[in-house]
């Protein structure tokens, strides 16, 4: 501030001046002005404090894409089709299917009679993938701490991975030397949807540990 007398620079709120030692307040007084009031200082808790909404933030994100990773479980996942002899036949399969072997009896596909039921056997590379998930949910819902949420998604993100380049394998489409070429298999938006959640939640629960790391050193 300056005075309004001689017009030194003085420090803000004075109530004389350094220089000519003005009273100043009832110059302030008489124009009105109301005497400046203490600036608060910066916090040292502020930082943190804008850190910890920062984890919030990432773990809220985190949380809304495992339970969508859940849900996708429900949706197509794969979608098999045979074509032989001119005729073609496609079956599609979500998640849970492949997972609990419901609708895995479905041998329209294969009309060759070399593949049955016992074929379609549950994929555990699906229920690796689930249940990590699910378990990565529960902790971060729980408020646990630690990377464990990021690595249970990174084991999910894995397991999908096993599962898209095992799939012929797996069900031994492999072993049908005749009909194994016509076989062909459609990844579909619930496999790639799965998957894009489950590597967003590792990541955001890794940088959200990372970040509580360098706030608890300072």
């Amino acid at each position: 501030m300056f005075c309004t007398k001689c017009g030194a620079q003085i420090p803000d709120g004075s109530a004389h001046c350094t220089q000519c030692g003005a009273d100043l307040t009832q110059s302030r007084q008489q124009l009105g002005v109301e005497p400046l009031q203490d600036v608060p200082a910066v916090q040292p808790g502020v930082p943190a404090a804008q850190s910890a909404a920062g984890g919030v933030t990432k773990r809220l994100i985190a949380k809304i894409a495992l339970l969508v990773s859940l849900i996708c479980f429900f949706f197509p996942f794969v979608t098999v089709s045979c074509t032989y002899g001119g005729e073609e036949t496609r079956s599609t399969y979500s998640g849970f299917e492949l997972m609990t072997k419901i609708g895995a009896d479905d041998d329209e596909l294969l009309e060759s009679g070399e593949a049955d039921a016992d074929d379609y056997s549950v994929n555990v590379f699906l229920i690796a993938a689930f249940a990590g998930s699910a378990l990565a949910l529960v902790l971060l819902l729980a408020k646990i701490k630690g990377k464990v949420p990021g690595i249970l998604s990174s084991v999910s993100a894995v397991s999908l991975l096993l599962f898209m380049a095992t799939f012929k394998i797996y069900y031994h489409f492999d072993e049908l030397e005749e009909y194994a070429k016509y076989v062909e298999v459609e990844n579909q938006f619930g496999l790639v949807l799965c998957l894009i959640c489950v590597i967003i939640a590792a990541i955001l629960s890794f940088l959200d540990k990372e970040k509580k790391s360098d706030t608890t050193s300072g």
